[in-house]
């Protein structure tokens, strides 16, 4: 089936929002204790080298289907490599230069690694954003394998 990775969110001051992927309800398997409060934040699919990145970056760990809650500093630090890895890697067919992401070059080409590592960087600040508004408001990752 590949992988599939959620950021989630619980906040009382934005609407909840369908999910993608398996958490659509299409299996079921990764419903939020709360899904009231439940709003999705950002959804990749088979982003293996971006999973290493959030597993190397937070200190909670869990296994596949857990929701794995994410500090503000974590995000942060998420956001500030995501940020590093865009701007000093090249993205081309010639010179793809991250050595660990094999598995975004393997399956996915060059230009959809870089599209990930854009969409990671945009979910963790929408999730930033997010605690800026709402300080009360918990972030979670959740991955499914």
């Amino acid at each position: 089936m590949g992988l599939d990775m959620w950021l989630r969110a619980k906040s009382d001051q934005m609407a909840p929002t369908d999910q993608t992927g398996v958490c659509s309800g299409i299996f079921g398997i990764v419903p939020m204790e709360d899904e009231s409060h439940n709003i999705e934040l950002g959804y990749w699919r088979n982003a293996h080298d971006q999973l290493d990145l959030i597993f190397d970056t937070i200190s909670g760990t869990g296994n596949s289907c857990d929701d794995i809650r994410i500090t503000h500093d974590e995000i942060n630090t998420i956001i500030k490599e995501a940020t590093r890895i865009l701007a000093t890697h090249a993205f081309d067919d010639d010179g793809y230069d991250i050595s660990d992401d094999r598995d975004d070059y393997n399956m996915c080409g060059v230009w959809h690694a870089k599209q990930k590592w854009q969409q990671t960087l945009d979910y963790f600040r929408a999730a930033k954003e997010l605690l800026e508004k709402d300080p009360l408001a918990e972030i979670y990752f959740c991955f499914y394998n």
